[in-house]
């Protein structure tokens, strides 16, 4: 899980991302051998481009009302929380490959 603290890859800061562990250990193991390689990436971004084409799936996108509090994994699910318009929201995943929600809760 990835929760971004700046825009990434056309996605919005505060936007909660997943992605297979497998393919993000690889990549990052590829662009840890190519380091400093290239003396022209002064600000890093070839090594922002290679993340960029993971294929990231968003569990929670930040909306004008709505953002990300917080999240935790526990055994069998993901659970969001959220405030919206300073309501506090809970959001269960059950399957969070295919983003199945179990459950909205107003707090």
């Amino acid at each position: 899980m990835v929760n971004l603290k700046s825009d990434f890859a056309g996605f919005k800061a505060g936007t909660l991302l997943t992605c297979p562990m497998a393919q993000l250990l690889q990549q990052a193991a590829a662009s840890a051998s190519t380091k400093g390689n290239d003396k022209d990436d002064k600000d890093g971004s070839a090594e922002a481009s290679t993340f960029q084409s993971l294929p990231w799936q968003v569990m929670f996108a930040p909306s004008a009302r709505e953002s990300l509090a917080g999240w935790t994994r526990t055994q069998n699910y993901l659970v969001v929380t959220t405030l919206d318009n300073v309501k506090s929201k809970v959001l269960m995943y059950m399957d969070m490959l295919y983003k199945c929600r179990l459950a909205v809760l107003s707090v």
